[in-house]
C-alpha cells in the first residue's frame, strides 16, 4: 500500500494499483490500500483501487484527490 503522513508530505501516484493488501497480524489495524494523515496529501490518476482487506482509502486529517 502507500501510506503518507504529515504537513507538507505530498504524493502523486500516476497509473498503477493497489490489490489485496492485507493485515500484518489477525488483529493488526493496517491492511489499507492509500492511508494519508496528519496533514498529509495524496493526488491519484488513473490508479485503481481494489480488495483492500480493510479498505481502500483511508483518510484522517488529510486530503486526497482522484483516488476513489
Amino acid at each position: 500500500g502507500l501510506f503518507a503522513t504529515g504537513s507538507g508530505t505530498t504524493v502523486t501516484m500516476t497509473g498503477g494499483s493497489v490489490v489485496n493488501t492485507r493485515r500484518s497480524a489477525p488483529n493488526a489495524s493496517d491492511g489499507f490500500g492509500i492511508v494519508v494523515q496528519n496533514g498529509a496529501s495524496v493526488t491519484c490518476s488513473g490508479v485503481t483501487l481494489t480488495g483492500n482487506t480493510q479498505g481502500n482509502l483511508f483518510l484522517d486529517g488529510a486530503a486526497a484527490s482522484g483516488c476513489e
